[in-house]
């Protein structure tokens, strides 16, 4: 995951500007992948993000799922890849690009180490304390998704900025 944002941090605006892909735009598309699975996490459903036969097959012979497509687009999708790409085009400084990434190896971390404990975790807050988070979530990630939006569209359409 923190090699999909250093990646992301460092290589995303060359990435879309060779697909002439304007970060304004990238706000907009990546907005509403946000918004989608805020959507989700407002219903405290599951992801739908399915995998491939083919990806179901070289997970059973991995010792680590970690490392397949099964997780990594959960946990660095389009949102987090275009969000990461968002902000390292509004870095002005080498340093504040070397801090994004820095972030991003912060939260892998984190995020390891809520794995490790995420049974004791569900098992203390439970089934309902769980769809709770989830939905607070959903709720500040759709907030964060209106905003790239409106942000993104403002770029697009100079006439909204009135």
């Amino acid at each position: 995951m923190a090699i999909v944002v250093a990646v992301s941090a460092l290589l995303g605006q060359q990435i879309i500007e060779f697909f002439n892909i304007s970060v304004a735009s990238l706000q907009v598309g990546g907005g509403l992948i946000m918004i989608m699975m805020a959507m989700n996490m407002l219903n405290a459903q599951t992801s739908r993000t399915k995998a491939t036969p083919e990806e179901e097959d070289e997970a059973e012979v991995k010792s680590s799922i970690a490392v397949v497509p099964l997780a990594l687009p959960l946990l660095t999708g389009p949102g987090s890849i275009s969000t990461v790409i968002v902000y390292a085009g509004k870095t002005q400084h080498w340093y504040q690009l070397l801090i994004l990434v820095g972030l991003g190896v912060v939260i892998g971390a984190v995020v390891y180490l809520v794995f490790r404990a995420a049974d004791p975790i569900a098992r203390v807050i439970g089934r309902t304390g769980i769809n709770i988070g989830t939905r607070l979530m959903g709720l500040i990630l759709s907030a964060l998704a209106v905003e790239f939006i409106v942000d993104g569209l403002k770029t697009l359409l100079p006439v909204l900025k009135s």
